[in-house]
């Protein structure tokens, strides 16, 4: 580089060069889920899509969005359903009894909208629902499972199919 007065004119000067500066950068995609950022409990269960009751294939979880030890959260049991029954874990195993939880005996009745459930290995399996998807919450306080909604398919309607609901290419 030229040291210049004017537009025309190179000044007297000295070369001046700078060190090599250099760096490495590494790319790469972290994909972030839910589960790294809130804190979690499984849903597992016998359907496969609560995992078939293997750990390493659940996917689905509540959530604790806030802090406040109540987890919530839209648990799709596929096409099998929740009947098989379905438990809740604050672990990805069955080793620590208080942090699974489980209906007491099985008394619920058929949608109740609350389970009361007992922590430890020998709760039974909670087989009072029927539906697809459910929207629960869970109180890990008073131990309360909550269930608000329930349905059994989610359609997607506009203008692409005349905004027919009945659509069973939609569903």
């Amino acid at each position: 580089a030229f040291v210049k007065t004017d537009k025309s004119q190179n000044a007297a000067g000295t070369a001046i060069e700078s060190n090599v500066v250099s760096t490495t950068f590494v790319p790469y995609n972290m994909d972030v889920k839910d589960v790294d950022t809130y804190e979690h409990v499984w849903v597992i269960g016998a359907s496969s899509a609560v995992g078939a009751w293997s750990f390493d294939k659940v996917h689905q979880y509540l959530y604790d969005y806030d802090g406040s030890g109540v987890y919530t959260g839209v648990i799709d049991f596929g096409e099998d359903g929740p009947s098989g029954g379905f438990k809740l874990t604050g672990v990805g195993n069955w080793d620590d009894p208080d942090m699974n939880w489980g209906s007491a005996d099985q008394a619920e009745e058929a949608e109740a909208a609350t389970v009361q459930l007992v922590a430890g290995g020998g709760s039974k399996d909670i087989k009072c629902y029927s539906h697809r998807f459910y929207n629960f919450s869970f109180d890990q306080s008073t131990l309360t499972l909550i269930a608000a909604a329930a349905i059994d398919n989610v359609g997607i309607v506009g203008a692409f199919n005349d905004w027919n609901p009945a659509d069973e290419n939609m569903k």
